[in-house]
């Protein structure tokens, strides 16, 4: 049976304004749209914050989720 999560996922904004101090981002300018600024980080965002590490030449990060496969509305919000 299938199950479908849609999210976004989003960065400390310190982690962001560091990343986007790099190429290829720095030729883009600063972002549009903050974590204060987007209505979806605004309606519980902040449980879809990635915190990434440094490993390597890049970065890392966990996320966990949990889904409920109980759930018979497969493809409507929840």
């Amino acid at each position: 049976r299938p199950y479908e999560f849609t999210s976004q996922l989003y960065f400390t904004p310190e982690f962001g304004a560091a990343y986007l101090r790099t190429e290829p981002y720095r030729r883009k300018g600063p972002a549009d749209t903050t974590n204060s600024r987007d209505s979806i980080y605004r309606s519980g965002g902040a449980q879809m914050l990635l915190r990434p590490q440094q490993s390597g030449t890049g970065y890392t990060a966990d996320f966990a989720i949990g889904l409920d496969l109980s759930n018979t509305q497969v493809g409507r919000p929840d």
